[in-house]
């Protein structure tokens, strides 16, 4: 068995605990095994780690610096032989070696025949990327397409395939149907695909199956072709659909806009004409289609629907085809208003005529009982009847529309009512008439305000004598004004209440009850237009106030009136309540909040959160009363269950301070603490004076308040505590931790520079100077300012040891050779070569005729010089041609991706650097694992390495004379800088001018400890870590200890702690963890 267990967990996504894996890894002086949660031993640890993947179906295991997998017992079932693996399913898997990337089965058998650079998954393929291209194969490795193209995406149901920023697409089994090609590849609908070109057609149109398989295909060089067939296409669609539909008369069908009439055999009406408006009355079975005949004429059509005919075409604005329900005519604009009638002949009809006068129409009302009023140019309106024929002349200066039987005319300034033969009903000797409704009308008489208002009936009897300024009509009878009171008068002919109720207004009653408004509210500007009341109330029919008129807002009562269920809101300005059905407040409008409330009131049980107008936070029951003391600014939602079972206790606030009180309100704590959390409903964790504490539900302390930071161990029903440390640790090449000597080494004292001098580079001890003044030659001093090298080079770069480049001073361009000296000036490399770099891991990258190679530090070309561009070696490998891998014997193992540049190497992972991140890499240039980061620091032996993420930088701008920051992630500062530069300047349009001033780092982000695989290795956050052949070094600010819910300590200070899904914790500690429970 192992001693205390050392437990290391992923810190981001916590695999081993948020799964159902009955494994977990653990770890003894750096090396990995696994148990089962009652702390059996299952596998001993030997490994460099163990990450379980597909919820503990499998485990991930290093070795030697090598991948491998177990099964879900621990079982070894793939050796650890690979760089990387990653796990598909449960019987497919990705390997990585130093050939490349495969596709196993868990018997190990290989089922690629190439190897790639990574395989992903891809929908019902797998992606495969090679040599920067990229392809797809199946789950069985068998090649769909090979890798040649630059990008796939899948599109509906095909494959767009992207090269050299040009597309083309595949079908759904993968086969090639368009080389990329075209700069865009579109769908118009599922079964139609539109390409366009450069340099070629205007459009290249394919038509598609379900599979994404070409059946046909056509090249366009005109845009109105394209457009033309498309159209084609599309209504050859939609006839076919009409056709199916089989339809019983012709039928509208819209193509891109355009409307076309099909038969029901379908044959395309209308000569093939396309119209872009159609309005079609059922009523009728008529249509009036709109189209345009040339540029400047718009054609009217009239369609007999049952045939498919045109009964008239004019250009006419607008018509009223519904007016063809009711009459032989229907109205027609032909210039602003209905000036115009026509027929179904087409015949325009300009003017009436009776008794040899012409009345040419200015405009046309409706027609409603088989008349319609018509008024001239000189506005004088009379009457036509369905046949257009004139009824009554144009006579008076108003008729309106007809309402049962009658309409209101005026001449003269007086108002009457005619019938439909104009026969005058009511004379015409009033100042104001309303439309009938339900057979009474209202009727003033007398000017302006003097005059007074009485109803009459239909047949001009009179009902109430002229006595009211105001009647307001419905369908059980009228709301009369009368001397600032208002009454109600029946139908029946008998006062339902007399004059009585003082307000402004009483609208019409609904559902038996009818809204009082009291206290104009005018427009403040010309205090004159009416916006609104300032009170509400209700009245029933009988007289009765239900809701006296002194509310601000009633809200859905009229609602809960008519179900006879349900509330109403009531409002006194900010203040809420609630009314019932019945009229009965059921909670005063005193509060600013009553959330809930007619929940409450409905169930009969429980209670609902207020908030008073004095900012107070109470409870009130079903009963409208409050079941707490108005003291508490914030209740937690608790008190709802407390008040239901009424036991137990809540959180509330008095002052600012927090405390306990139960469901009477009374106080089970004192109110001192600035935070207070439940940990269940007896613990609770407190924050007082700024420090941490618990305590149960009498308010008793059970855990002193002495720690400045606490947080929940999420799962459990345990705090953790947390305090600032200055912890320093270090983690050897064998993954033993340590603690740190972080002993500062003196800085030597930097050169003492001379004036005479300027200073290129200033090494341990040696300087590259040249003379200040005319002369640019370059030379080596010491220290003291001896020199060492004379002044006679056009060029030196630092030394790498021994050696350093120089470059030959010549009059002659051709003879600046470089070549590498010693520290005493003399060349033991002849300057043969156009550029030298530096020696890097004892080999220099050495430039003739534009070719690049490498040299040893005797000179001898030792990797041919070939290459276009070539890098310093990291390690054993270096870059060439722009994204090569070679190794010392200059054999190409492996490529990088075109935006990454190769970094570091130590033999056991690389480092690459892309813009705005790095990451790891295998040997070959693959990518370890899939994650990108701020920085990463080398493995070291132990598989073990640190990752930053969290960098914030901020860019400082100038905008005229106005200074702006604004803040940028890592990727983000590159990726700008690398698109705009460090002083970006842009003058508007206004001809503002901004300016950027550069980049600050502003947090320096934070490091997480990974293994070979990419996982983290534990959940402790790392500061200022550091890496020296194959050392860490680092610090950890926060350590954790955690207690139960009495307060009990469950463990000392360690650095990290988390826990189990059955509530056990694991507690780091100097690398290592131990189970506690």
């Amino acid at each position: 068995m192992l001693k205390p267990l050392l437990i290391l967990l992923n810190i981001l996504i916590f695999p081993f605990y948020i799964t159902a894996q009955s494994l977990i890894p653990v770890s003894d002086q750096g090396k990995w095994g696994l148990v089962t949660e009652d702390n059996s031993e299952i596998v001993s640890p030997k490994y460099q780690y163990i990450t379980p993947i597909l919820k503990g179906s499998f485990y991930r295991f290093g070795f030697d610096n090598k991948t491998g997998l177990m099964d879900n017992k621990g079982k070894e079932i793939i050796p650890p032989v690979y760089e990387r693996l990653e796990v598909l399913d449960h019987n497919l898997f990705v390997i990585w070696n130093s050939e490349g990337c495969s596709l196993i089965n868990q018997k190990q058998e290989k089922l690629t025949k190439e190897n790639y650079y990574s395989i992903s998954p891809f929908g019902s393929y797998l992606k495969v990327f090679h040599k920067n291209k990229v392809g797809l194969i199946n789950k069985n490795g068998e090649v769909i397409i090979s890798p040649k193209f630059d990008d796939i995406q899948k599109k509906q149901h095909i494959y767009i395939t992207e090269s050299n920023n040009k597309k083309g697409f595949l079908n759904l089994k993968g086969e090639e149907q368009v080389s990329p090609q075209f700069k865009s590849v579109e769908f118009l609908d599922n079964n139609h695909i539109i390409c366009r070109i450069e340099g070629g057609p205007l459009v290249q149109w394919f038509t598609i199956e379900e599979s994404g398989t070409v059946i046909n295909e056509k090249s366009f060089n005109k845009d109105t072709d394209y457009k033309r067939y498309q159209k084609e296409l599309y209504l050859s669609a939609e006839i076919n659909k009409v056709i199916n539909n089989a339809p019983v008369q012709p039928v509208w069908v819209d193509v891109q806009n355009e409307k076309y009439l099909i038969a029901p055999n379908g044959k395309i009406l209308m000569g093939g004409k396309s119209f872009f408006f159609v309005q079609y009355d059922p009523n009728s079975n008529l249509s009036v289609a709109r189209r345009q005949e040339s540029e400047d004429v718009y054609m009217n059509y009239l369609i007999d629907m049952t045939k498919g005919t045109t009964l008239f075409n004019d250009t006419f604005k607008e018509i009223v085809l519904s007016d063809f329900n009711s009459s032989e005519w229907a109205r027609i604009s032909v210039d602003t208003l209905w000036d115009k009638l026509i027929n179904k002949k087409g015949t325009v009809k300009r003017q009436a005529t009776v008794q040899g006068n012409d009345y040419t129409f200015n405009n046309i009302g409706n027609f409603y009982e088989k008349r319609a009023w018509f008024s001239t140019k000189d506005y004088k309106y009379g009457l036509i009847d369905d046949k257009a024929e004139v009824v009554v002349k144009p006579i008076y200066s108003v008729i309106t529309d007809f309402t049962d039987g009658q309409a209101i005319v005026k001449r003269n300034n007086l108002y009457g009512t005619i019938d439909v033969n104009g026969e005058i009903i009511l004379p015409i000797e009033y100042n104001g008439v309303s439309k009938l409704n339900n057979g009474w009308m209202s009727v003033k008489k007398g000017p302006g305000t003097a005059g007074r208002w009485g109803i009459f009936d239909k047949t001009g009897h009179q009902i109430l004598d002229f006595k009211y300024e105001k009647i307001y009509l419905d369908e059980k009878g009228a709301n009369v004004f009368e001397n600032g009171r208002w009454g109600r008068y029946l139908r029946t002919k008998k006062w339902a209440f007399q004059p009585s109720i003082k307000v402004n207004e009483m609208l019409s009653f609904k559902n038996g009850i009818a809204k009082l408004q009291r206290k104009p509210i005018y427009n403040p500007v010309d205090r004159i237009t009416l916006i609104g009341f300032k009170y509400q109330g209700y009245i029933k029919e009988d007289g009765t106030v239900i809701i006296p008129p002194v509310y601000t807002d009633i809200i859905g009562f009229e609602r809960a009136w008519e179900k006879q269920e349900g509330l109403g809101i009531l409002k006194k300005g900010e203040l809420v309540g609630y009314i019932n059905y019945l009229g009965e407040t059921v909670l005063e409008p005193k509060y600013i909040k009553a959330d809930g409330f007619s929940e409450v009131w409905t169930l009969h049980k429980g209670v609902a959160m207020v908030e008073t107008k004095n900012k107070y936070i109470n409870f009130v029951d079903y009963h409208g009363d409050e079941v707490l003391p108005e003291e508490f600014s914030a209740i937690d939602q608790s008190f709802y269950k407390i008040a239901e079972d009424s036991s137990g206790v809540s959180i509330g606030t008095i002052n600012r301070k927090k405390g306990l009180l139960d469901y009477q309100g009374n106080h089970k704590s004192p109110f001192v603490y600035q935070q207070l959390y439940p940990i269940n409903d007896q613990r609770f964790i407190a924050q007082k004076d700024k420090l941490w504490g618990i305590i149960n539900a009498d308010g008793d302390t059970l855990s002193s308040f002495i720690n400045k930071k606490s947080s929940p161990l999420k799962g459990t029903e345990n705090i953790k505590f947390l305090k600032d440390s200055t912890s320093s640790f270090s983690i050897s090449n064998d993954g033993t931790w340590g603690i740190a000597n972080l002993k500062v080494t003196p800085i030597q004292p930097s050169f003492k520079k001379i004036d005479d001098y300027k200073y290129h580079h200033i090494g341990s001890d040696y300087a590259i100077v040249s003379k200040k003044g005319k002369s640019k030659l370059q030379g080596v001093i010491d220290p003291n300012g001896k020199i060492l090298v004379k002044l006679e080079f056009k060029k030196i770069s630092p030394f790498t040891g021994d050696l350093a480049p120089a470059q030959k001073d010549s009059k002659n361009v051709k003879e600046r050779k470089y070549g590498y000296i010693n520290k005493k000036g003399k060349w033991i490399i002849a300057p043969t070569y156009n550029h030298a770099k530096q020696f890097s891991n004892g080999l220099a990258a050495v430039c003739s005729k534009n070719k690049w190679g490498y040299i040893d530090a005797n000179g001898k070309v030792v990797i041919p010089i070939k290459y276009s561009t070539a890098l310093d070696f990291k390690g054993e490998l270096a870059e060439v041609d722009h994204h090569f891998i070679i190794n010392k014997k200059g054999l190409t193992v492996g490529e990088l991706k075109d935006h990454e540049q190769l970094y570091d190497y130590n033999g056991i992972r690389g480092i690459v650097k892309g813009t705005g991140y790095q990451r790891h890499i295998l040997p070959n240039g693959i990518a370890a694992y899939a994650m990108k980061f701020d920085e990463v620091t080398p493995y070291n032996n132990a598989g073990v390495a640190f990752v930053k993420t969290g960098e914030i930088w901020e860019l400082t701008r100038k905008i005229n004379k106005t200074t702006t920051k604004k803040r940028f992630t890592k990727f983000q500062m590159e990726n700008y800088l690398e698109q705009y530069g460090n002083k970006r300047k842009v003058v508007s349009l206004t001809g503002d001018v901004s300016q950027d001033m550069g980049f600050e780092k502003i947090h320096d982000g934070t490091w997480r400890m990974i293994g070979l695989d990419g996982t983290p290795l534990n959940p402790i956050t790392f500061e200022k870590v550091k890496y020296d052949q194959g050392v860490f070094t680092f610090h950890i600010k926060q350590l954790e200890k955690v207690v139960n819910q009495d307060g009990k300590e469950l463990t000392d200070w360690t650095l990290g702690i988390i826990s189990t899904p059955n509530g056990k914790i694991i507690s780091f500690q100097n690398g290592g963890s131990k189970l506690i429970q």
